[in-house]
């Protein structure tokens, strides 16, 4: 992805010039990769419709990406910033189909918006460009650029110029979880380090991708030919040999706002012996479920693992950490003597240590809870309406929070919980890809009205919420609803009854 612009010129002949080359070196390096290679040359909204872009989506056929690239000429225009958000809309809807995914941005101006440049950088579209874009489209695209796997080299040629817009797209883009940071290439208009650097970086994600792919659990599960077994606790000495694993939890005795600063602080760690079956007994959208017996306390446990991307540790006290914000809220919630009291599943990480410490495997731990789970409301704004004391909950945990964040994506069996959802706003997108931030927020309460768990806990009114209340007929509905009685829900942890 090239600046096209005038002062581009340079760096526009040594694309040209090198890239023969480096289809070459990459070819040779690795010669049972196919390799494709794609271009996108950006410019501004001053140039013709036909100028603003120039493009060859991926090809084999590195002849073809040399003759477009000979074809491409720098063109001028009056303002510093450039259509840097409009080019990354076209990159995110390319055919990413690769294991191994890169992009490499050669940019000497920054993105229009001043959110991402200082203000001696002339732009005519400082909040909103001729497209209808604003520095959030800009935000949502890197983030996808993160989502879609895609390695994000920037190449710096004036930094004084860029350094801002990279600074914020290093806020939307880098991971820790997911192993995953924009990476600055400081090039200037030494064109003579293109080759050589675009072969050694290559070459680290290639790298990367391998590392992350072997990290799959115990090298038995693997995603594109996963078989779903049914669950059947007899004769757990059959799954293998008991393993010897560490267990990470919250502590759950600190306060509330410091379980929201930092949940995984001061973590409590046991040692625990299990049996676990390599083999699935059910799949969800981002992880599988596999049994876990603990024989010490004849207890039946669910580890869950993902299905893509790194299986890191910290990808996994992420998922913990949710957990116990959430968990925490629902006391603080449990107090005011809600028509139906809520629970969060206890959940924890278990580490299966291995010779080196970078084969390690990891899962979420919870108990075993038969029955049928519910959707109660999920991170995209839905709800399920008669679910009055759900929806209270998710509106109580915005309030409670102090408007940081808010706990959505609610289900379980009855109300007891597990995996929920985090949007966060202070600070923003703290939890994960499925942290939409304000967004979240705002789509959630676009779509909840108030009810009589919400007013009998005094939640104050979002700007969002529809003006129109609750009608006496669902109001009615919600309450009989709440007040039906008891649902028992056996939980088949040792010690523990069931649960009403």
């Amino acid at each position: 992805m090239l600046d096209c612009t005038n002062s581009m010129k340079p760096w526009i002949r040594a694309a040209a010039d090198k890239v023969k080359d480096v289809a070459q070196q990459i070819s040779t390096k690795f010669p049972k990769y196919t390799i494709r290679y794609g271009f996108l040359g950006y410019r501004d909204f001053e140039n013709s419709i036909a100028d603003r872009f120039t493009e060859l989506p991926f090809t084999e056929q590195i002849d073809q990406l040399k003759r477009h690239l000979d074809a491409t000429n720098s063109i001028g225009n009056t303002d510093d910033a450039e259509n840097v958000v409009g080019a990354l809309a076209k990159v995110v809807q390319y055919p990413w189909r690769a294991r191994t995914r890169v992009l490499y941005h050669f940019a000497d101006c920054p993105s229009h918006f001043t959110q991402f440049h200082d203000a001696n950088i002339a732009d005519h579209h400082p909040t909103r460009d001729p497209d209808g874009r604003t520095a959030r489209e800009a935000e949502m695209l890197v983030r996808e650029l993160g989502n879609l796997g895609i390695d994000y080299y920037f190449v710096q040629i004036e930094e004084a110029k860029t350094k801002k817009m990279i600074a914020e797209f290093k806020k939307f883009y880098d991971n820790e979880a997911d192993d995953r940071k924009l990476q600055i290439l400081s090039l200037g208009w030494n064109t003579d380090r293109f080759l050589p650097s675009v072969v050694q970086t290559i070459s680290s994600s290639v790298a990367r991708t391998i590392r992350m792919e072997q990290t799959r659990t115990l090298g038995m599960i693997q995603n594109d030919d996963v078989a779903i077994v049914p669950l059947n606790w007899d004769h757990v000495e059959r799954w293998g040999e008991q393993l010897s694993m560490k267990s990470y939890t919250c502590n759950l005795r600190r306060s509330l706002d410091s379980i929201i600063q930092a949940p995984l602080a001061d973590l409590l760690t046991s040692n625990i012996q299990a049996f676990i079956r390599s083999d699935p007994f059910a799949s969800g959208g981002l992880r599988y479920a596999l049994p876990l017996y603990q024989p010490s306390d004849e207890r039946k446990l669910v580890a869950k693992m993902f299905k893509d991307g790194p299986l890191t540790k910290d990808r996994y006290l992420e998922v913990m950490a949710i957990q116990a914000i959430a968990t925490k809220l629902v006391y603080e919630f449990n107090r005011y003597n809600p028509p139906q009291t809520i629970d969060f599943i206890d959940v924890r990480v278990v580490e299966i240590e291995q010779t080196h410490p970078s084969e390690d495997t990891y899962f979420t731990v919870e108990p075993y809870i038969e029955g049928d789970y519910v959707k109660h409301n999920n991170n995209a704004g839905w709800s399920n309406e008669l679910m009055a004391t759900a929806q209270a909950y998710s509106h109580f945990t915005w309030q409670k929070s102090g408007n940081k964040l808010i706990v959505v994506d609610l289900q379980g069996v009855a109300y007891i919980m597990t995996d929920p959802v985090i949007h966060s706003v202070n600070p923003p997108h703290s939890f994960g890809s499925t942290d939409f931030g304000r967004e979240g927020v705002d789509s959630f309460f676009s779509t909840h009205r108030c009810n009589y768990v919400c007013d009998m806990l005094n939640l104050t009114r979002h700007p969002m919420q529809p003006r129109d209340p609750i009608s006496t007929i669902t109001n009615q509905l919600q309450q009989a609803n709440e007040q039906s009685g008891p649902r028992q829900v056996n939980c088949n942890a040792a010690g523990c009854s069931a649960l009403v």
